[in-house]
């Protein structure tokens, strides 16, 4: 459990850093997703407008079931797909089960509650009304085919609507009702009218989400007596990574029956150290891992400062005034200076890190590599944490050792000759 504690420590951290909003990492109860329509509403929960949404990621807030559903039906609280949010989905010849009532069900407990927000309301209001997707197709996002049903193929000879275009196909078909929507509500003397980028409304779904309880046991990672978690999250290298690092299932599969009961007997983890310890995993993946195919491998500093990534080119660590660790090809005689200079250079940058100006000798470094051989679980396939002096003394041997001359991509030759570096 000792990541699980390091991942921790470090979401604790990365919360006191000064980062915007798109950088910082993501609030517990809640998940990343791919949105494809925007509806705007005013307060009182009337359509305004609608559009299309290109490439667009949002943090969208999530019950600890809906963050890791698969084929179950477990609704978002708030922004989610058309095939639950659409009451009128089916009325439009949708093909999927519509599961809008679970959704409402869902999102009046939360605007009825006291952890209730204007803009939760007003969304609550307009769903109501049953019309979500006539008011798209009268907006132009949504499309109908002759028979006044949402189209679910197009004529590769015409312009593809944008929302069919960012739509997957299933069996060379799409359906509309995958399309995820998400909500902003215009409120007079409200700053952020964008849902999703709101932290208020974030902060009141956290403090509903609390307020809904669960089993109390003792966490193995905190030591104390919580609320622990039943699902652990998922998408920690994408948003369409399915595969879990914390995941068990005796009904079916049979991994632990033999040995344990329930799952519960093997591992406990409190809701909230896994949610934290998750984001922080899937922060650190996305500012600064090496990535091969469905392998991952991370560093970082648990303080959240920043360190030279195992994998990463030299000539560009830190921000200091260092010479380049990159000596110039031309400049080199290889009869006599085998990667000497290099060398030179190379620990003229390490230099920085070791003198205790930006880390202190007490702090804690963690390098962890994550692969899966199935879509559904992911395994740890190296860890390790280090005190500054044994990891720079690892990483100094790592390149000196293994360091050779490399040729530049096309795109960075210098005056259309080739470029040549030390990596």
């Amino acid at each position: 459990m000792s990541w699980l504690k390091k991942l921790y420590d470090t979401y604790e951290h990365a919360q006191a850093l000064d980062l915007d909003a798109d950088q910082a990492v993501m609030p517990i109860s809640h998940t990343l997703q791919n949105a494809h329509i925007n509806i705007v509403l005013n307060g009182d929960g009337k359509f305004l407008r609608a559009r299309v949404l290109q490439k667009t990621q949002i943090i969208l807030p999530a019950t600890e079931k809906s963050a890791g559903r698969t084929n179950s039906e477990e609704p978002h609280p708030l922004a989610d797909k058309l095939q639950y949010v659409a009451k009128d989905y089916a009325a439009f010849g949708g093909e999927k089960e519509n599961y809008f009532e679970g959704y409402l069900k869902q999102i009046d407990s939360w605007a009825n509650s006291e952890f209730s927000h204007p803009s939760v309301r007003a969304v609550k209001n307009y769903v109501k009304q049953g019309r979500v997707i006539a008011d798209l197709v009268a907006a132009g996002v949504c499309h109908l085919d002759a028979d006044d049903k949402l189209l679910t193929t197009w004529d590769s000879g015409e312009d593809q609507p944008p929302l069919l275009k960012g739509l997957p196909k299933e069996k060379g078909a799409f359906d509309q009702g995958n399309a995820l929507v998400c909500w902003s509500v215009e409120i007079p003397g409200q700053e952020i009218s964008d849902t999703w980028k709101d932290p208020t409304l974030q902060q009141a779904w956290i403090d509903y989400d609390k307020s809904q309880g669960g089993t109390s046991a003792f966490c193995l990672v905190s030591g104390e007596q919580v609320s622990v978690a039943t699902n652990h999250p998922a998408k920690l290298r994408n948003t369409g990574d399915k595969a879990k690092l914390i995941s068990a299932n005796d009904k079916d599969g049979y991994t632990f029956r033999g040995r344990f009961l329930d799952s519960d007997q093997a591992a406990t983890v409190g809701f909230e150290v896994t949610q934290k310890a998750h984001n922080a995993l899937r922060w650190l993946i996305s500012r600064q891992a090496y990535r091969s195919g469905d392998q991952v491998v991370v560093g970082w500093a648990v303080s959240g400062k920043d360190i030279p990534q195992p994998f990463s080119d030299p000539d560009g660590w830190g921000d200091d005034d260092s010479d380049s660790v990159e000596p110039v090809l031309a400049d080199i005689d290889h009869s006599i200076d085998l990667g000497k200079s290099f060398a030179a250079a190379f620990n003229k940058k390490l230099a920085g890190y070791r003198s205790g100006k930006k880390l202190a000798l007490t702090d804690e470094i963690v390098v962890m590599a994550l692969d899966s051989a199935t879509p559904g679980r992911m395994a740890i396939s190296y860890y390790r944490d280090f005190r500054p002096v044994e990891y720079f003394e690892n990483l100094q041997q790592w390149h000196l050792d293994f360091a050779w001359w490399q040729r530049a991509s096309s795109e960075k030759t210098e005056q259309g000759k080739p470029r040549w570096f030390l990596s």
